[in-house]
């Protein structure tokens, strides 16, 4: 018989709210509760267009869950940071640069900050489907309220904010519901991410940034919010904290909502760094939801829209070459804390690269293509990559193409020396470049099904099970949910970009 009494957690003790007199964002409050009536929603999404607008981030509140049971959640979300040993941590560790999913934790220094800094905070991500996958033993009995808090940020949170923005830009409310369909290919989850006090030095060399700044890549983002003061975004009048409020969150917008939005809705940058001196010495522990679309939402505006019609859009590249919303995600997970920092808008200041990209499209000549019995010469076809390098000083950029029968197929490299100055130099361009790159293929080994402009993208290797997890487990327990079948290229299985 399954037990009537709630299992207990250790406490986490946080930091008081800062006494210091700081120079705070003035963000919207949404009242969610207000969305429960036709009325009420007309209301918040004018509020929250206005918000978004301004700042690109907003409080929500009276969000359905409890100061108690706020204060739960975060007790069990220190669980795995301070209630799993070493040993077990790294049964459970993924490897984000890898797969391009965030999945079980990443452990401290694994990402460069500055001048050969690695990062002090560690996080343990968890996929939306709560049960797919095996979790540390100590988080085991809290499973249930983990789910509950997932399921409570995705149905009663995520989906009511997407009804207010599909109604801030006209469209019917459901629009943006669809996209975030809980069962659907995605990799929505829930993130417990703590961080601790770095020496003195490491501050010095770092400039006091704990997290550069950068955009989300998502769609929208809930963070819960909690007293230690570091959070910041960029404003026009330059860099301002934001400020606790008690059993409040935070949500924002990524890039992948940007892109839908045809740039009405822009990602805020926003970084993490030293708290202020009454806070020092004490660890940051937080919550948060990263939301992404479904992962075969191709990343096009939204010409539905009457707003967007009004007003006009800023394509980042051309709708055709559009990476999806999987494409996107993996290259920006895999890059991050891995690529050259930029100088940032203040004097001595660098961020990530907020679109470190180009969208590079490979031209497939016809006359290179084998002819098909059954539909005669192949048509001119495209094939589409989204290109994150490394680093700015890289000297050129391979491609490798390989098939089921073929091992490779093509290897074509590119000069770096080729492509825009802003993309090979210095990544500061807002926008995904479209590079078309002639290839030619010669004697191929097996037959190539190729579209009139088929328009494919690399998937990431699939991440191996973790430790512990019941052999035979569908894709979706590994974290990683299955897409639908590709048209064009039946034998192509994987674009590989160093």
């Amino acid at each position: 018989m399954p037990s009537l009494t709630v299992p207990q957690t250790p406490r986490y003790v946080p930091a008081l709210p800062t006494k210091e007199n700081l120079q705070y964002a003035d963000l919207a409050i949404i009242d969610l509760s207000k969305a429960a009536t036709a009325e009420g929603r007309a209301e918040l999404a004018v509020e929250l267009r206005e918000a978004l607008a301004t700042h690109g981030f907003c409080y929500i509140i009276n969000h359905g869950y409890t100061q108690a049971q706020n204060e739960r959640m975060f007790d069990i979300a220190d669980i795995p940071m301070s209630g799993v040993p070493e040993e077990e941590k790294r049964v459970y560790t993924g490897d984000s640069k890898k797969t391009g999913i965030f999945q079980g934790y990443k452990p401290r220094q694994y990402w460069h900050i500055d001048a050969g800094v690695r990062d002090q905070h560690e996080h343990y991500n968890c996929n939306r489907h709560v049960y797919s996958l095996m979790h540390p033993q100590a988080l085991r009995p809290f499973l249930p309220d983990i789910d509950a808090f997932v399921r409570h940020n995705h149905h009663n949170i995520l989906h009511k904010i997407c009804r207010l923005m599909a109604l801030s830009l006209e469209l019917p409310e459901d629009t943006f519901v669809k996209l975030h369909d809980f069962d659907a290919p995605g990799v929505s989850y829930l993130r417990f991410m703590k961080y601790f006090p770095r020496s003195e030095e490491e501050e010095v060399q770092t400039k006091n940034v704990w997290m550069k700044g950068h955009t989300d890549f998502g769609s929208i983002t809930l963070l819960w919010s909690q007293p230690v003061a570091a959070l910041q975004i960029q404003t026009k009048e330059g860099w301002r904290w934001v400020k606790h409020i008690e059993n409040a969150l935070l949500m924002n917008i990524g890039d992948s909502m940007e892109f839908l939005t045809g740039g009405f809705y822009k990602g805020t940058i926003h970084r993490v760094v030293q708290p202020p001196i009454d806070q020092r010495g004490y660890t940051r522990l937080s919550m948060i939801y990263f939301s992404f679309l479904n992962d075969d939402v191709k990343l096009v505006p939204l010409m539905a829209s009457p707003v967007l019609q009004r007003v006009g859009v800023e394509r980042r590249c051309e709708d055709d070459v559009a990476p999806t919303m999987k494409a996107w995600r993996v290259a920006r997970i895999s890059a991050y804390g891995a690529s050259d920092l930029q100088k940032g808008k203040e004097p001595g200041i660098e961020e990530e690269p907020l679109f470190p990209a180009a969208l590079l499209i490979i031209d497939i000549l016809p006359a290179a293509l084998p002819v098909s019995a059954s539909s005669g010469p192949a048509s001119h076809s495209v094939i589409s990559a989204v290109v994150i390098p490394s680093s700015s000083s890289a000297s050129h950029i391979t491609i490798s193409i390989t098939t089921i029968s073929s091992p490779k197929l093509l290897t074509s490299t590119i000069p770096t020396s080729t492509l825009p100055r802003h993309l090979s130099s210095s990544h500061t361009n807002n926008n995904p470049i479209s590079l078309r790159h002639p290839c030619v293929i010669t004697s191929p080994s097996s037959p190539i099904s190729a579209s009139s402009q088929s328009t494919i993208f690399s998937p990431p290797p699939p991440p191996p099970p973790l430790p512990g997890s019941p052999q035979g487990m569908p894709a979706v327990a590994r974290g990683e949910q299955q897409s639908p079948p590709v048209q064009g290229y039946q034998n192509l299985t994987q674009i590989t970009v160093n």
